[in-house]
């Protein structure tokens, strides 16, 4: 569900930014400073609901040695395993489609 996720984020991204060039006067150098905009309202937004108390963090008591075997979890886990190759293929396919 991660990789399927994050591969849609991707091309929604990639869409917003295509529009973003074609509709606005913005160029692709642009875009950057596009980013860090709309990261400083994210956190404009995201601060005052903390102190407001709309959420909270959980503390993390996570112990690295609890993480034994990262490695060999994915080689024993057919589904890691294919979400692996479904995000490689997919970094592999995305230079082949421009955006123009």
């Amino acid at each position: 569900m991660v990789g399927t996720v994050g591969l849609i984020e991707g091309v929604t991204g990639g869409a917003v930014a295509a529009m973003l060039i074609k509709r606005t006067p913005l160029q692709a150098p642009d875009l950057l400073v596009t980013a860090a905009l709309i990261l400083t309202i994210i956190f404009a937004l995201t601060w005052p609901m903390e102190r407001v108390g709309l959420y909270c963090e959980v503390d993390n008591s996570f112990n690295p040695s609890d993480a034994g075997g990262g490695w060999r979890s994915l080689i024993h886990s057919r589904d890691l395993l294919l979400i692996a190759a479904l995000l490689l293929l997919a970094q592999l396919a995305s230079p082949l489609n421009p955006i123009s």
